[in-house]
């Protein structure tokens, strides 16, 4: 049997290997072709100056997670985990410039319990601004 990697550990490295002079990826550096084992537990959340945040992309796992389809919503109206934790936690990755990892649980909107890990890596663009942000879940129901 293979070795388990959790996902953390392999955005992880992942993010290491493009990281440029000034510590943070570019946004176009994004190659899902890399991450196909694990993109169907990714998503991708644009960052947009003064406007909520929108997920540009949402894996079909998460989609499962979550309960419903959300890859279109403002991440204002997630049931995950709280409205305040998401903003609270894409907020510290745009503000550091740094990999955040998060654990948690949750209720989705088929009341079941979600367990989860997940990692939120910063990504930018030419001019050094914090433009998105690639995330990864693996979860559980209980």
């Amino acid at each position: 049997m293979a070795d388990y990697v959790r996902i953390t550990d392999l955005l992880n490295s992942y993010w290491d290997g493009l990281a440029k002079v000034d510590g943070v990826p570019k946004e176009d550096d994004i190659d899902a072709s890399q991450l196909n084992p694990i993109w169907d537990d990714c998503y991708l959340v644009n960052i947009r100056n003064g406007e909520p945040y929108k997920y540009e992309y949402l894996g079909k796992n998460l989609i499962e997670a979550y309960g419903d389809e959300v890859s279109h919503s403002e991440v204002e109206m997630l049931v995950y985990p709280s409205v305040k934790k998401v903003a609270d936690n894409f907020n510290q990755v745009v503000d550091t410039r740094n990999v955040f990892e998060d654990l948690g649980e949750f209720i989705n909107v088929n009341n079941m319990l979600i367990k989860y890990r997940q990692l939120l890596l910063p990504f930018g663009d030419q001019n050094g601004r914090i433009t998105h942000i690639l995330g990864g879940m693996r979860w559980r129901p209980f």
